[in-house]
């Protein structure tokens, strides 16, 4: 028997098995990287929809405020103009309320900062009293009904919105003194 001693050791592992644990290696190196910047990309359109998030939510704030101001105007301005500052009211809460809407569905609920009823009642008081001055009635009861509302939509606004200017979701709204 002859026996031949070798320098170096027989390497057991076929060639087509490192071809394979390199291939297999390769990819699990190019998944972590795509979670790596699936992860990234996921954090940064988070970023982006809070962004968003905050200017719908002082787009409504300011649209409210408008109103707001309007009504307390509605005081101080002649008859003849009542009807300007009425168009301009409806037109800053029906701002307020379409942008509200796109807050809620991007969102959700939590988030609303006036509601479809809240919006229905406004129209329904502003129209009343547009229909009493058509007419040429007292609109006295019906513009203290408004001023009442508005102010109730002032504290709203109090309560939603926290000293960075930020809208705090339903369930962590400040209490109002």
């Amino acid at each position: 028997m002859v026996t031949v001693k070798r320098k170096k050791k027989r390497s057991l592992n076929s060639p087509a098995g490192r071809w394979a644990a390199a291939a297999l290696a390769a990819l699990a190196i190019a998944l972590i990287a795509l979670c790596a910047w699936g992860l990234a990309g996921r954090f940064r359109y988070a970023n982006r929809l809070d962004d968003l998030t905050d200017y719908m939510a002082k787009s409504v704030r300011t649209d409210l405020n408008q109103a707001v101001q309007a009504c307390d105007s509605l005081d101080r301005r002649s008859s003849d103009m009542a009807g300007e500052t009425l168009t301009n009211m409806k037109r800053y809460m029906y701002a307020a309320y379409r942008t509200n809407l796109i807050l809620v569905a991007a969102c959700g609920e939590r988030y609303s900062i006036i509601d479809t009823a809240t919006y229905n009642n406004f129209q329904t008081l502003v129209g009343e009293y547009e229909r009493l001055l058509a007419n040429g009635q007292s609109t006295a009861t019906v513009k203290t009904t408004l001023n009442d509302y508005m102010d109730a939509i002032s504290q709203t606004l109090y309560s939603r919105f926290d000293s960075a200017d930020v809208l705090l979701p339903m369930t962590a709204t400040r209490n109002v003194k």
